[in-house]
């Protein structure tokens, strides 16, 4: 039998790396020239187009919105108030197309402009997510990245050992002389950052928040998604701290062996 005991911890929430509001500016204004009017001149060219892709799938999200029997404060049955905003939809092709391309007009001077002005709003909120996720302008991964590749026994995670990011126990059972099975059943190894990274990112995320008044709350959200790549006789138990600036998550497993 192989345990292997988990810690990813921070103390202050980070600040921004040097580099990183300037990258995400010039990679959000360089789209405006590559990517976001090229595409909608390719999806969005005319108002039958503008139908299908938009007035059309949007009308449709939007009926399933409203009971069935449905009666408006102004005595309007649900048929109705459907076909008027498929109608309005419909009929928007021409401000919306008029209103986007002088967004973009003159080197999408306006769409730029817009975009400084959030730049330190992106900065303020990207933090809690830092937190979670590290960087590699940081040069550091955090516990989403780090917890994921210890379950999966990725030996990549060595280069994020330290700091906050701490395990005990037997890394890789798969490779001892007598060799055991992993912490997760062996297909499951290679989708263990697309199962729980996400998660784990939101758990930071609200515990610095302190929107959780039971943090054994997502200490089981994160343990039912381990348990749900194990197999019979494996355990993960899960233990979430923190709130305000500072967070700490430790995952202990055992291999059931």
């Amino acid at each position: 039998m192989s345990t292997l005991s988990i810690t990813s911890s921070l103390s202050a929430v980070p600040p921004i790396p040097p580099g990183m509001q300037d990258d995400w500016f010039n990679g959000v204004t360089l789209a405006a020239a590559g990517k976001i009017v090229t595409r909608w001149d390719a999806v969005i060219k005319n108002d039958t187009a503008w139908g299908v892709a938009v007035a059309t799938p949007s009308s449709a999200n939007y009926k399933p919105s409203l009971a069935a029997g449905y009666i408006s404060k102004r005595n309007r049955p649900r048929a109705i108030i459907v076909g008027l905003q498929e109608k309005k939809l419909a009929e928007s092709f021409t401000k919306a197309s008029t209103n986007f391309h002088d967004m973009f007009a003159n080197s999408a001077e306006k769409y730029n402009a817009r975009v400084l002005a959030k730049a330190g709003n992106f900065s303020s909120k990207v933090l809690r997510t830092l937190a979670a996720t590290g960087s590699r302008l940081a040069a550091h991964r955090g516990a989403a990245s780090f917890i994921c590749r210890c379950i999966a026994s990725d030996n990549t995670v060595q280069r994020d050992y330290g700091g906050g990011n701490t395990f005990s126990g037997v890394f890789d059972p798969t490779i001892l002389d007598t060799p055991e099975v992993g912490y997760v059943k062996p297909e499951m190894r290679s989708i263990v950052r697309a199962a729980l990274s996400g998660a784990i990112v939101q758990v930071v995320q609200f515990v610095l928040l302190n929107l959780y008044d039971d943090l054994t709350v997502p200490a089981q959200f994160l343990a039912d998604i381990i348990h749900g790549l194990q197999d019979t006789g494996q355990t993960a138990t899960v233990t979430v701290g923190g709130g305000g600036t500072a967070f700490s998550i430790q995952v202990d497993l055992d291999n059931g062996a």
